[in-house]
């Protein structure tokens, strides 16, 4: 027994099993959709011609007139009319709050087995190929249809993730060499010794790269810090030989290269001349998630788990200091219209990017209750900021956008893009702002929400093994790959209409 609706001489009824329309004047079965896995409320809107059918665990919404799936969304917890229809959305009502998603149908995307695994991950788009990679493969397909164009079998040593350099696929092996593979193809057209390191027997890279330009800047495996020039041939120098490599990080500036090493030492690197400019030691040693930016005349770093630290750019001495014992500090920060944003284990911490400043340091609490964790701050992602100014950013417990105008917030999700690259030293993009859309994914689900409104415009489910990577935008395709072995396309639509900015602002602690 589920639930029953009656709109216009024709009954809506579910069970655990499906739900079907039945005409009341012939009793006759006029259709029926499997995909039901529990009881649930049902609605129907006759002007809309759509039947929503909503459990704990999932929403789902049919045409009215021939049962056709439209579209799937969150489960509503809320009893006993934990959803309904209104406008041009399903709303539905959790203990986390309510959630709003479109209608529009489903469209269908692709999806790939890839041979090798396991941690497959997107490396990046060239031409009209996503390139996707596990630590001993790359394997190219089409980004419309997801025809696969070339395979190519790595070094099973091979260190950390391959990357896209321009026309360039770099790849660090375990014997000591760079290879560099031509995307097009998949063709070795070169390979670069790596130079030895604090005495190291064989030399190797630790994992943690990043491409500037036509350079490849990355750690070594005994600490030390490489770049790898594409330009002519190619060819790897050092250019620090100390620090510690596991778990650091790696920014590039606008004139500046940031190394945050293990042993909580920043380093900072003229991006011209490669030449060291000073060296600053964390007074917190045993925190290891940090975070450095260049903005202006000066360096933002996360020295502790409750301070950001302002640095002199071109000296490196400490102007100033940021702290708040009330919230943790995640790493991730970002530089945006005058201010340094970093978020917290409660919300974001807005920070004016000049040190002198009278301007009070504002907390925007995105989550009313306190979480503690390493793993939250791990998958901490570098929050993204759309053209008209709306912030949204990710941790290992939930997600949040807030208005930078008003500095409120506009929703918030506990489905947060999780990554299964959390030790691998570089934040991965797990989500991306395509236009006025937030593109990302959980555990369990792909979306496309409006990135103002929190509004679901796109949802697919995702089977076992887990999503959690990098997510790319090419042209109204997303691309993405699960952690075993899957890689899949997904249109986010073609170009899908902006919502209108929201008249309404949501309490700053407002879990709605």
């Amino acid at each position: 027994i589920g639930a029953v609706t009656v709109q216009h001489g024709t009954a809506y009824v579910t069970n655990y099993y499906a739900v079907s329309a039945v005409s009341l004047t012939s009793g006759v079965v006029m259709w029926a959709s499997a995909g039901m896995n529990q009881q649930g409320s049902v609605v129907a809107s006759v002007a809309a011609n759509v039947v929503v059918v909503s459990s704990q665990s999932k929403t789902t919404a049919f045409r009215m007139s021939t049962g056709q799936l439209l579209t799937q969304g969150p489960g509503a917890t809320l009893t006993p009319d934990g959803v309904l229809y209104s406008a041009d959305c399903v709303v539905t009502g959790s203990s986390v709050g309510f959630q709003c998603f479109s209608v529009s149908p489903v469209t269908a995307g692709w999806a790939r087995y890839v041979s090798q695994g396991p941690a497959t991950d997107v490396i990046g788009v060239y031409q009209d190929n996503v390139l996707i990679s596990t630590e001993g493969d790359i394997t190219a397909f089409d980004v419309a249809t997801g025809v696969q164009r070339y395979s190519l079998t790595l070094d099973s040593a091979t260190s950390g993730y391959p990357l896209l350099a321009g026309d360039k696929i770099v790849s660090f092996t375990g014997f000591g060499d760079t290879w560099v593979i031509d995307p097009a193809t998949g063709r070795l057209v070169a390979t670069a010794p790596i130079p030895l390191c604090n005495g190291e027997v064989s030399p190797g890279a630790s994992g943690t790269a990043v491409v500037d330009g036509t350079n490849v800047i990355f750690t070594g495996n005994r600490g030390c810090l490489y770049r790898l020039s594409l330009s002519g041939t190619p060819a790897v120098t050092m250019i620090e030989a100390q620090g510690a490599a596991d778990l650091s990080t790696i920014t590039v500036g606008a004139t500046r290269i940031l190394w945050l090493d293990n042993n909580a030492m920043l380093r900072c690197f003229d991006r011209t001349s490669y030449a060291k400019q000073w060296t600053y030691q964390m007074p917190d040693t045993s925190f290891s998630v940090r975070g450095a930016i260049e903005y202006g005349a000066f360096v933002y770093v996360t020295s502790t788990q409750h301070t950001v630290a302002v640095l002199n750019i071109v000296t490196g001495d400490v102007v100033r200091t940021y702290t708040d014992i009330a919230a943790l500090l995640l790493g991730a920060l970002k530089a945006y219209n005058g201010f340094v944003w970093a978020p917290s284990s409660r919300g974001i911490y807005r920070i004016p990017a000049d040190p002198t400043s009278t301007t009070a340091v504002q907390h925007i609490t995105a989550f009313p209750t306190v979480v503690r964790s390493q793993t939250i701050a791990l998958n901490a992602q570098v929050p993204k900021v759309t053209a008209d100014g709306v912030l949204v950013y990710a941790t290992g417990s939930g997600a949040a956008a807030i208005d930078t105008a008003t500095q409120t917030l506009l929703w918030n999700t506990t489905d947060s893009p999780t990554s299964h690259r959390n030790n691998d030293k570089q934040r991965p993009d797990t989500f991306v702002i395509a236009g006025d859309l937030v593109v990302g994914g959980s555990s369990n689900q792909f979306t496309v929400r409006n990135a103002r409104t929190g509004k679901y415009m796109r949802t697919w489910g995702i089977q076992q093994p887990a999503y959690g990577g990098r997510v790319l935008v090419s042209g109204n395709t997303a691309l993405y790959a699960t952690y075993l072995n899957t890689a899949a396309g997904l249109p986010i639509g073609d170009a899908l209409p902006a919502s209108p900015a929201s008249t309404v602002a949501a309490p700053a602690n407002s879990n709605v």
